[in-house]
């Protein structure tokens, strides 16, 4: 006896319910026949927070790379504060 799904498809085995069956026109393939809903949702998170994490460890190097050239070309904010007091008493006159 063959059993048929909500879309008449035909059933040629038995899967226990909460389990997703992988098949050619499915959008996430696995290497199991049959993989855990829950199993398939925390790898769908996982890739996501690693996929977060890339681009977050991205964005920092970049922002740290731009500070180094700021540096280099700008100076610390010592430097920075001592230029701009000595350009305010030039201009005061002091």
């Amino acid at each position: 006896m063959q059993n048929t799904d909500s879309h008449g498809q035909t059933q040629t085995r038995n899967v226990p319910p909460g389990h997703v069956r992988a098949g050619p026109c499915e959008s996430v393939s696995s290497p199991c026949p049959s993989v855990s809903l829950e199993a398939l949702q925390a790898r769908i998170a996982a890739n996501g927070a690693l996929s977060l994490l890339n681009l977050c460890i991205y964005l920092v190097d970049r922002q740290l790379k731009a500070q180094a050239k700021a540096f280099e070309e700008e100076g610390g904010f010592t430097e920075r504060l001592y230029r701009r007091r000595t350009e305010r008493r030039s201009q005061t006159g002091n």
